[in-house]
């Protein structure tokens, strides 16, 4: 599998980028990568927040059959179109982990404040 990026979704509130979440696949591996630049939706707190989820190798190779995708690039827009087309960028989040969940599919989660 080729490596392959994509911004998934970018949002500007008040004139200023607010949140951007990416998907990369690099050797094999996706990671899912999310930044507040602002307030955190969770906790309010001010300041730039990162979140990641990364898949080895072997978990996501079972993601990427799952949805049966022909290259890199197809398996990131199929993720967008399965688990967030026309949601937010949180539904996206949450509708990808219950659908790993379900399949067995693990993933390493990291937060930087």
């Amino acid at each position: 599998m080729k490596n392959a990026h994509r911004i998934l979704y970018k949002s500007v509130r008040n004139g200023t980028l607010f949140c951007v979440v990416i998907a990369t696949v690099e050797d094999g591996r996706l990671t899912v990568h999310k930044v507040d630049f602002q307030e955190w939706d969770y906790n309010r707190r001010d300041g730039i927040v990162e979140a990641s989820y990364g898949f080895d190798g072997e978990n996501t190779l079972k993601l990427y059959n799952l949805m049966q995708a022909s290259t890199a690039s197809d398996f990131i827009k199929k993720l967008k179109l399965e688990f967030g087309f026309r949601t937010d960028r949180n539904t996206f989040i949450g509708n990808l982990m219950k659908f790993c969940e379900k399949n067995n599919i693990k993933n390493k989660f990291n937060v930087w404040y």
